[in-house]
């Protein structure tokens, strides 16, 4: 995506994917139409970058805008840039789980001989 929200041909259809499914989420989330900043699109170009998984994000963005609503904050979320600590957060933490929600096993090496 441009940062005006176009479609960008040198993109995948994959990544055109990615933003769009990020930016329909956000808004259902926010409840109010509006337009994401070339901010926003770097965000989301960022997390897309390092591999982030949408799932990953839309659950984060989820659980964000929950917490906002169980607080009953006058403040609302108006960009994406307000998920990026607890994206990358999220992101670190299932890396080092191994993503499989399990620590990876060490190696244990050639067998024993004895």
């Amino acid at each position: 995506m441009s940062s005006t929200g176009e479609a960008d041909p040198a993109r995948s259809a994959e990544d055109q994917a990615y933003f769009r499914a990020l930016e329909e989420r956000f808004l259902a989330l926010r409840g109010k139409a509006t337009l994401l900043a070339a901010e926003d699109w770097e965000t989301a170009r960022e997390w897309r970058r390092v591999g982030i998984p949408l799932d990953l994000v839309v659950a984060e963005m989820e659980r964000l805008f929950a917490r906002q609503r169980e607080r009953r904050s006058r403040r609302g979320i108006s960009s994406l840039r307000y998920f990026s600590a607890a994206v990358h957060a999220a992101w670190a933490e299932r890396l080092e789980l191994g993503a499989g929600g399990a620590r990876p096993s060490p190696d244990p090496g050639p067998p024993v001989q004895a």
